[in-house]
C-alpha cells in the first residue's frame, strides 16, 4: 500500500542494507534537489525580462521556496498519488509548448536556408537604405555603375587585400580589367589544400525586350555561387562585408570537404 517505501524494504533482504539505503537516501535527494533547481533555473529565464542578465538572488530564493512550499502542501494533503497526478496535469501545457517550439524551430530552420542558399546579396542596413533605395528604383547608366566600379568597389577590395597580406600573411591578389567590352575586378584568396577562392565583379548588361534601353548592373560570382547574383554597392564597409560572407561560407564548405 505505501509505493514510496518499496524501494528500502526491497533494500532489507540484501546484504549490507544500511550503507545500500542511505546510498538510495542520497541519490533520491540528489534527484529532488537538481529536479528543483532546474526548474528554478527555467522559471528564472521565463521570469526575467533581459535574458543577457543573471537573475537576482531574491528571485530564484522566491521561486525557490515556492516550489518547495507547493511540493510539501501536496504531498501533506494527498501524498506520492497526489503528487503525481499534479505533474501529469501540469505536463499537458508544456507539451504543447514543446511542440509549438519544434514547429517554430522547423521554420526558423527554413528562414536560414531560404537566406544562405538565396541569390541577392544582403546589404540593406539602417544606416544606408536610402541610397539603396535609390539604386533600387532609379536605372543605373553604364557610367555611373563603371565608376562605382573603379571606386568603391576597387577601393574596397584594396583595403581589404592589404589587410589580409599585412595582418594575416595570406597571399592575395587582385587583378582589375577595365576596357569596353570586359569591366570586372577579380578578388582571388590562395589556399593550398584545394580550389583558390575568388570574388568576381562584373559589369552586366541586358537589353529590356519593351524598349531600346540597356540594363546595366554588377553581378557577383564567387566559388559557392558560380552562377552570380546582382550587387548593389552603397558603401566600401557594404562590399567588404559581403566577401568576408562569401569567404566564410568558402571555409565552411572546404573544412566539410577535407572531414
Amino acid at each position: 500500500n505505501n509505493v514510496g517505501s518499496l524501494l528500502f524494504d526491497f533494500l532489507s533482504y540484501l546484504p549490507y542494507s544500511g550503507l545500500t539505503k542511505t546510498l538510495a537516501l542520497f541519490i533520491i535527494t540528489l534527484f529532488f534537489i537538481v529536479t528543483i533547481n532546474f526548474g528554478i533555473y527555467t522559471l528564472n529565464n521565463i521570469a526575467i525580462e533581459d535574458k543577457s542578465q543573471v537573475s537576482p538572488r531574491w528571485q530564484s530564493m522566491f521561486w525557490g521556496g515556492l516550489l518547495s512550499a507547493v511540493t510539501f502542501v501536496l504531498y501533506l494533503f494527498g501524498g506520492i498519488e497526489i503528487l503525481q497526478s499534479t505533474m501529469l496535469f501540469f505536463s499537458l501545457p508544456f507539451a504543447l509548448l514543446m511542440s509549438v517550439m519544434a514547429w517554430s524551430l522547423l521554420k526558423g530552420l527554413g528562414f536560414e536556408r531560404q537566406y544562405y542558399s538565396t541569390e541577392v546579396s544582403d546589404l540593406w542596413t539602417g544606416a544606408n537604405w536610402r541610397s539603396r533605395l535609390r539604386q533600387l528604383v532609379i536605372e543605373s547608366k553604364q557610367d555611373d555603375t563603371i565608376f562605382n566600379l573603379k571606386t568603391t568597389a576597387l577601393l574596397a577590395m584594396r583595403e581589404l587585400r592589404q589587410l589580409l597580406i599585412g595582418t594575416y600573411g595570406l597571399n592575395v591578389t587582385l587583378q582589375q580589367h577595365f576596357g569596353r567590352d570586359n569591366n570586372q575586378l577579380v578578388l582571388s584568396i590562395e589556399n593550398g589544400l584545394a580550389e583558390d577562392f575568388f570574388y568576381q565583379i562584373t559589369l552586366f548588361e541586358k537589353p529590356v525586350s519593351e524598349t531600346a534601353q540597356v540594363h546595366h548592373a554588377l553581378m557577383v560570382s564567387t566559388n559557392i555561387q558560380v552562377e552570380g547574383y546582382p550587387l548593389s554597392i552603397t558603401r566600401e564597409e557594404d562590399l567588404i562585408v559581403d566577401i568576408l560572407q562569401c569567404y566564410e561560407r568558402y571555409m565552411k564548405e572546404l573544412d566539410f570537404v577535407i572531414s
